[in-house]
């Protein structure tokens, strides 16, 4: 049977539009495919690695709100915080990793990791500190350190005078964010720093630096160091009470 013209004409132009419609097609595909490898290669290879996330603020306007009224703000006593993070470095072992939070409580729900703040302070260690600064108008901050008399403890503290009294000095790291606790030695430390203060460290008694300035909900990270050749500090906190290294909060507002 022979076809006719119109239906030979009609056969060809189906054929034809079905390759242009399947060619549209591949290519769309090819397109997304291409997308999405860029999207990929954008979130893992050409990302920044351990690119910090930017610090949102919980009390937005708030600084507008108290510049511009005749708001009197109530009055508050200062507020004491424990650091986000502990960790020691040491010069001696420049690429070491020191493990965080190494004790370990037994209880019922299992094996539970100790809240706990080591100052350790040797001529080779140093111990960074990273605090997140709390609430809005409590602005200015203070390190202090607290040590139970000689006695009823099993801190240790050994100065050049052998009195039980050694004064550290405090830098403050340039940190933005939070501290990474995974991959910090001495040679991976933050570099850029500048002096703090002096804080003196003694049996029996709680030792306080000046203030200073801190933003609200800012993070504020030190490195505590020997500022003598000739000092040895090892000091342990847990739980939430004042003990070992912690900040003040004042009111600024």
């Amino acid at each position: 049977m022979i076809n006719s013209p119109s239906q030979s004409f009609s056969a060809h132009f189906v054929t034809r539009w079905a390759i242009i419609v399947i060619a549209m097609c591949t290519v769309l595909d090819l397109v997304l495919v291409l997308c999405v490898g860029i999207q990929y290669a954008r979130s893992t290879i050409w990302s920044k690695p351990d690119e910090p996330l930017q610090i949102r603020s919980s009390y937005v306007n708030l600084d507008v709100l108290y510049a511009n009224t005749n708001i009197s703000a109530s009055r508050h006593g200062p507020i004491m915080s424990h650091a986000r993070a502990f960790a020691q470095v040491s010069s001696a072992e420049p690429d070491r990793v020191y493990p965080s939070y190494s004790g370990r409580e037994i209880r019922k729900e299992g094996i539970l990791p100790l809240y706990e703040r080591r100052l350790l302070v040797t001529p080779e260690i140093s111990t960074i500190a990273s605090f997140r600064v709390l609430d809005f108008g409590m602005e200015s901050c203070s390190f202090a350190v607290a040590v139970p008399p000689k006695n009823q403890t099993t801190d240790f503290i050994s100065g050049p005078q052998g009195n039980g009294t050694v004064t550290l000095d405090v830098w403050s790291l340039q940190v933005e964010g939070a501290l990474d606790l995974r991959d910090l030695s001495w040679k991976t430390r933050p570099r850029s720093r500048s002096f703090l203060g002096p804080l003196t460290v003694s049996y029996g008694a709680i030792r306080q630096m000046p203030k200073f300035p801190c933003r609200s909900q800012s993070y504020q990270t030190v490195e505590i160091s020997c500022s003598t050749p000739e000092c040895n500090v090892d000091v342990l906190g847990v739980g939430a009470e004042v003990s070992s290294l912690y900040m003040y909060q004042y009111q600024t507002v």
